[in-house]
């Protein structure tokens, strides 16, 4: 089998696999170079040096390292699927080594910034828009859902006996997020004005907009975006930040890794410690504080006589 056709082959396999077309077109995205290369060459007869030859080749064209790594990863993917298929011996990309990606800096919104945001919530709109703005932010920070998760809530998707949500976030996956009793109040106080806004009774998305109509992720990003204008921040205050704020306030409040993974919606803590578990200066002087064996020894032998 050539390269080209092995390729959309294996296309073909991620869209019948119910993979998002996202997902399916930033696989070919990233194999088009690799199909310019060898795609009239028998995929079985590529070697490990055609292999390296290409991965050295991204380096050279000047592509970023991020480019570079997405590249490779997704040719690590294809080559996997090429063994499972036995179409090839060996995935001769997982012997090309991934460049390592720069260390970038935590992502959580400040607590002054969402103190901030809240104030700033309660004081400007409508009646309706500052219930619905200060629920959907104490939502956000209280659950670490997703964006998509927050913005795909319905009406039947809330348990006020339970305390508890049913959010559908990544590759359509529901989970169960978990509210305090504030964040409880703050939504049932929007929920009283809601149905005023209605013009289709039909709609049932829990947050919706002046029109009557479901917020989408831009309209809730804009509606983000003028908090953070409108009380001169500067810093994260995006959506994913406050998940990133969640995730570390948990654990700096002494909660673990494993649980936290489940409460993010994680299948293992290595992608919650990879992205997640990553704290400021001062957060981390602040836990050192806390926990240094310093405060287990006794006073007279750490301080002279």
């Amino acid at each position: 089998m050539q390269t080209s056709e092995a390729i959309g082959s294996f296309l073909l396999t991620c869209q019948a696999d119910g993979l998002k077309p996202r997902t399916v077109e930033t696989y070919l995205h990233r194999l088009e170079r690799f199909n310019k290369r060898f795609g009239t060459q028998e995929i079985a007869t590529l070697t490990l040096k055609n292999i390296r030859d290409y991965s050295a080749n991204l380096y050279k064209q000047g592509l970023s390292i991020h480019t570079i790594h997405g590249h490779l990863r997704t040719l690590r993917r294809f080559y996997k699927w090429l063994t499972e298929e036995e179409l090839v011996e060996e995935n001769l990309a997982r012997r090309v080594r991934l460049p390592r990606l720069p260390e970038n800096p935590p992502k959580a919104i400040s607590m002054d910034n969402l103190r901030r945001l809240l104030k700033n919530a309660h004081e400007n709109g409508a009646e309706w828009e500052r219930r619905r703005n200060v629920a959907i932010l104490l939502f956000l920070i209280d659950t670490g859902c997703r964006l998509n998760g927050l913005v795909e809530l319905k009406l039947e998707d809330i348990d006020f006996e339970q305390r508890r949500a049913k959010v559908c976030e990544k590759n359509d996956r529901w989970r169960f997020v978990f509210l305090k009793e504030p964040v409880m109040k703050a939504l049932l106080r929007w929920l009283e004005v809601r149905t005023t806004l209605l013009t289709d009774p039909e709609v049932t998305a829990v947050w919706i907009g002046r029109n009557g109509r479901a917020l989408s992720k831009g309209g809730t990003q804009s509606l983000l975006k003028r908090l953070k204008n409108r009380a001169g921040l500067k810093g994260h205050t995006g959506a994913h930040s406050f998940r990133h704020r969640f995730a570390i306030t948990y654990l700096l409040n002494g909660g673990d890794l494993a649980t936290l993974a489940n409460l993010l919606g994680h299948r293992d803590s290595e992608t919650t410690t990879k992205y997640y578990a990553r704290f400021e200066i001062g957060e981390l002087q602040e836990k050192h504080d806390q926990f240094s064996p310093v405060n287990n020894l006794p006073t007279e032998s750490i301080t002279e006589d």
